[in-house]
């Protein structure tokens, strides 16, 4: 065998013209695996973001009433959410609800949606660790006249109660707040102070 054939045996026993083809070739897969790899670890990141990105915007919006009672809903909205969108919104609204009444004399729709964001927002450590996952709290406007006991008045509100008071997974209980204080600057919002 002549020195230059034993040369090339050596190296890979290939002709060199063969061995650049061969290391182009490798160089192009290499290359496109690097950037199939970046490509899923973009993907898992933008992921990883997605599902780091959790509501945390208060909204409070006029929701649904079979007869006709006002009801204001609040429940958590991403920050780009388009408060003005509706099909939005409506996709974010959680299915479970604390439902409140507020069956003061002086009840009226914008205390009740202020009541709803005041006791959305004081209550959400409270009610974030019952890990029932995303909720929402429900005001329904229902002005009963201040004579009327607390049964009187949990009649008036009884038949919009679920028939079921207990199932496995939810209880269902009715709360009264009697007496809403005044937050001692003569202001519309008694909310706030209440919740607090």
């Amino acid at each position: 065998m002549c020195h230059h054939c034993f040369d090339n045996k050596r190296q890979d026993s290939a002709p060199p013209s063969m061995r650049s083809k061969d290391v182009a070739r490798r160089r192009l897969e290499e290359a496109a695996r690097l950037e199939r790899e970046r490509a899923e670890e973009d993907e898992e990141e933008e992921e990883k973001e997605e599902k780091r990105r959790l509501p945390n915007k208060t909204s409070v919006q006029a929701a649904p009433s079979h007869d006709g009672a006002p009801i204001f809903a609040a429940y958590q909205i991403h920050d780009d959410t388009p408060e003005s969108d509706v099909t939005a919104l409506r996709a974010l609204r959680p299915s479970l609800g604390f439902v409140v009444y507020d069956t003061t004399e002086t009840a009226r729709p914008t205390r009740s949606a202020q009541l709803a964001s005041a006791l959305f927002d004081h209550t959400k450590t409270k009610r974030t660790k019952i890990r029932y996952g995303a909720d929402r709290i429900e005001v329904i406007t229902l002005p009963l006249s201040i004579t009327l006991s607390l049964d009187q008045r949990a009649e008036a509100a009884s038949w919009f109660l679920a028939e079921r008071i207990m199932d496995r997974h939810f209880a269902r209980r009715a709360f009264v707040i009697d007496r809403i204080k005044e937050d001692g600057d003569g202001d519309e919002d008694e909310s706030a102070a209440m919740a607090s």
